[in-house]
């Protein structure tokens, strides 16, 4: 599994240009010498929610991004990702599954998601989902719990700083 920091592009929503802080972080990204891109199409800012998974260098996992926070604000629904990113030269494998792809972290030989989506993808049997989930990755997948209000990344940072004394 590549990891975030393996990969050689950020991708930003188009929608980001509006916001005062698009300034500042394009100067980071230029400072720093990050390759980005701004994606057409996108419905809302947060990409990393919907966007493809990246596997491996020419491989990504896409799913359905449709979360129960959304269900009455559709208009934040990305519904086809070949509208804002091109797939050509790589390969895109597509799930069967619900994810929010906030709450997934992907490390060297696992990924850990928070359990919100089993709640997600309720008609689908556990055990089953786990196996889609691990296939598709091609790697052990852990379970957090899912604490109603951040995303996975968002609870693995609070967790780092308790565990470091920071909180």
């Amino acid at each position: 599994m590549i990891t975030d920091d393996q990969t050689n592009k950020v991708y930003f929503s188009e929608y980001l240009r509006a916001y005062k802080c698009w300034k500042s972080i394009k100067e980071a990204l230029l400072e720093h010498e990050i390759n980005f891109e701004m994606l057409p199409g996108t419905k809302d800012i947060w990409v990393r929610d919907f966007m493809p998974i990246q596997k491996d260098v020419k491989s990504f996992i896409g799913y359905e991004y449709n979360p129960d926070y959304l269900k009455e604000e559709q208009q934040y629904i990305t519904p086809d990702v070949h509208n804002c990113f091109e797939f050509t030269h790589n390969s895109l494998m597509i799930m069967n599954v619900i994810v929010d792809g906030g709450n997934v972290i992907k490390c060297d030989d696992k990924v850990i998601m928070t359990d919100k989506v089993f709640i997600e993808n309720k008609e689908k049997d556990r055990e089953f989902l786990q196996t889609v989930l691990e296939d598709s990755f091609g790697c052990e997948v852990v379970f957090i719990p899912w604490d109603k209000q951040r995303n996975a990344d968002i609870q693995m940072e609070w967790y780092a700083m308790l565990n470091q004394g920071i909180l």
